[in-house]
């Protein structure tokens, strides 16, 4: 059985596995690169809310992917610490992109931000698979692979 932590974990292999053959494809569609700055913008927006911190980043903001890796670890790094002092009926109340005020639990959240990024990875995948052989980032390939 698993628990979030290792939802995150998987969560991170996938983006990296995905991410890194992205940046290696010559001329690799706009889309693919708007998307995989979309899934580290969003997470980064979800954990300033947690934290209740203004967001550096915005939801669309371009990164270029040679900052990929940064922020991929940086997000790695604050949802652990958010996970190792996680308190599951805790409420966030934040301001969307729109400015539209909500109310979600900290465990909504999360799960949200583990589908969400899923969701985009298979978007970033359909979109370069043209151009070369998609790398699995199916959680049970994950959770093989960590059984070696």
């Amino acid at each position: 059985m698993t628990d979030l932590k290792d939802h995150f974990d998987y969560d991170h292999w996938a983006n990296k596995r995905l991410f890194n053959l992205t940046k290696a494809i010559p001329d690799v569609p706009e889309k693919a690169s708007v998307l995989a700055a979309h899934i580290l913008n969003a997470q980064r927006i979800w954990i300033s809310r947690i934290r209740e911190e203004e967001s550096p980043l915005e939801v669309w903001q371009e990164i270029p992917d040679t900052k990929w890796d940064y922020w991929m670890d940086r997000n790695r790094e604050d949802m652990t610490l958010i996970l190792n002092q996680r308190q599951g009926n805790l409420v966030v109340q934040y301001r969307n992109s729109e400015g539209a005020t909500f109310r979600s639990s900290q465990s909504d959240i999360l799960q949200h931000m583990l589908l969400h990024g899923a969701y985009h990875r298979g978007q970033i995948a359909q979109l370069i698979r043209p151009m070369t052989e998609v790398p699995y980032t199916d959680f049970i390939f994950y959770t093989r692979e960590q059984m070696r």
